[in-house]
Order: structure tokens, then sequence, then C-alpha cells
């Protein structure tokens, strides 16, 4: 199923909640890495993403699970990931932040209570850290934020009432900042504003060949199981 930024689908058979996350695996000209990563990795460790929410508790039956469609490739190049039970979500803008801010109206508007977005690069991100997030929207509510070593967010979690309070002061995009400082803004703004962000354990993004190393250290032990294909590609 295609679901296409503000128009509504028939919400029979979907679940609460929903995971969504971006998977540039077709689009090498909108990823922004080091000449380096983008030669060694090909962004084949993007297809790590969809293992990995896979493996969250209820994937697929309990929650929903979404990719974004980037770059204008259409539908084809996802249709696996589409039999294999995932939502495609097509946006209408080519901009990260407005797919954010469309992914999660679009996702409140056909009736989820909790919705949960996953930033690509993030290959070896513990399952149980969305788990985490998942839990604490159920139990509290609010707003759930996992800091990047860079400044930004791997991912951003909230229910229907704390995103219209984000939209309507105007501070929805403060979650696309990549800046360490900004980032303690940010979430000090929302708490002042709104309520204090549950914050969970800061990860990395593979953006610098600092990155890459810490990657290759990582999926050599046993810290990334869900890896399969970044260890394939890239740690073989």
């Amino acid at each position: 199923m295609i679901l296409r930024i503000f128009t509504i689908k028939n919400n029979k058979g979907m679940n609460r909640e929903i995971i969504l996350c971006f998977l540039n695996d077709y689009n090498d000209k909108r990823t922004q890495f080091d000449g380096r990563i983008k030669k060694e990795l090909c962004c084949n460790f993007n297809r790590d993403l969809p293992l990995i929410i896979s493996r969250v508790h209820g994937a697929r039956k309990t929650v929903d699970v979404g990719l974004y469609i980037t770059g204008g490739e259409g539908t084809k190049p996802y249709e696996p990931y589409r039999r294999a039970g995932f939502l495609l979500v097509e946006p209408h803008s080519s901009d990260e932040c407005d797919m954010i801010r469309e992914g999660f109206l679009s996702s409140f508007e056909r009736g989820y209570v909790s919705v949960l977005v996953l930033q690509h690069s993030v290959p070896s991100l513990p399952a149980v850290h969305i788990e985490q997030a998942l839990g604490r929207l159920r139990e509290r509510g609010g707003i759930v934020l996992g800091p990047l070593t860079n400044g930004g967010f791997y991912l951003i979690g909230m229910v229907r009432e704390a995103f219209d309070s984000l939209y309507r002061l105007g501070l929805l995009s403060l979650l696309c900042i990549c800046d360490p400082e900004k980032r303690k803004e940010t979430t000090e703004k929302i708490g002042k504003e709104i309520s204090p962000p549950y914050l969970l354990p800061e990860w990395y993004q593979v953006k610098t060949p600092q990155d890459l190393k810490r990657l290759y250290s990582d999926c050599k032990g046993d810290s990334t199981p869900d890896a399969r294909w970044t260890r394939q590609t890239s740690c073989g």
C-alpha cells in the first residue's frame, strides 16, 4: 500500500502505531556522505534499517512499518519491501524536514496514535532503542527524541497532541537542525513551551570517515546482529 501525503487511505486493518524510516538505498545523489563512504558502502547500510525495525517487538503485527520513497525513483525499487509488509510513504517535497513533517501529518490523519520517524545511515542502531521509544509513548505520550552525536536526531517520536502543539508553535522545524548547541536549545524550548521530551541514548550517523571506522569496529563485534548488509559489504 502506498501512503500518499495528505490523502487518507482506508484504515481497515491498520494498527495504532507506525514506524517510518528513510531508505536512501536507490538514490546516491541525495546522500551527503563522504566520497570514501559512498565508494566503499554504496549506501548498502541503509538497507539494514528495514531489518532493524522488523526486529522491533510487534512489527507488522501490532506496529505498522513504513518507508519513505525518495528521489523520484517511483515505487518499483521498493516493491520487495511492500510485499514484505511495509507501507510506502510518497511525499510531495524532497526537503528532508518537510518530509518528516508530512510523514507525521499524514500518519496522524490516517488515525495513528503514535508515530516514530527514523533517520537514515544508522545501521548499527539497536532495536531496543526503538522499543524504548514506543514504550515511552504508550505510557506517557509526549515527545521522544534520539540524539545523534552530530547534533541531530536519529529518532523523532510523538503522539498527535504533541505534534499539534509543535506545529502550532512553529517548533517542528527545530528538530531538523544538526547542531549540538542548538539541539540543547531546542529540547529546552520544547520543554518550556510543551513538556520536556524524553531522550533516548545517543547514537551516531555514518557521515564521516571517523563514523565509518566506528561502524567497522561495531560490526566486527557482536553489537550489530541485525546489520546484515553492512556486515556483508563492509566488514566481511
